[in-house]
């Protein structure tokens, strides 16, 4: 399982075997009016069950998974999960990413809210993997906006693009929404 293939809307380029470093930037702009702040978090999933969860209060998850908190980006943020996937468990199958308004009702308000993937590199750079961004996000209160999960060829990102409610200071629509999620997966 050292492999790592990328789906997305704009059929994501597969990533050599080898690849054990991904980073995501979940990102978004301010809004129109004042300065509000989305949530870029990562569910990790051991089947239906939770297992860790890496978000802005928890930054260094011993599962694979660190949030590195609000990085300024232009007129916006990003919130930048960094993933290694060989201090992932074998039991941990899944990770869901997700964005949510934290003190908006809706992430509607939040012009360009998208997710780019990473592969760093030795030395410090990186090589674009792919990414989206979501034209529709309306008055939902969060998006799942990708998976990554375990495969018999690997690890496979796919976008899922799922809106819910829920937030930080509430993750359990998220959490149920990533659970429905997870039967949704084929294992290629």
């Amino acid at each position: 399982m050292d492999g790592i293939t990328l789906s997305a809307v704009a059929q994501l380029a597969d990533v050599a075997k080898g690849v054990k470093l991904l980073r995501f930037e979940l990102q978004w702009d301010n809004p129109i009016t004042g300065r509000d702040y989305l949530d870029g978090s990562c569910f990790l999933f051991s089947d239906q069950a939770l297992v860790a969860l890496a978000d802005y209060r928890r930054r260094n998850v011993a599962q694979g998974a660190r949030h590195g908190g609000d990085v300024p980006r232009g007129n916006g943020w990003i919130h930048v999960i960094n993933i290694d996937t060989t201090a992932i468990p074998d039991t941990t199958n899944y990770l869901f990413f997700s964005l949510s308004a934290y003190n908006s009702p809706t992430i509607g308000v939040y012009p360009n809210p998208g997710v780019k993937i990473f592969e760093p590199l030795a030395g410090g750079g990186v090589r674009d993997l792919g990414g989206y961004g979501i034209a529709r996000a309306g008055d939902q209160q969060a998006v799942v906006m990708c998976a990554m999960y375990r495969g018999a060829l690997g690890w496979r990102v796919v976008e899922v693009e799922k809106f819910c409610a829920g937030n930080a200071k509430d993750y359990s629509d998220i959490k149920r929404t990533c659970q429905a999620l997870v039967a949704s997966l084929t294992f290629a």
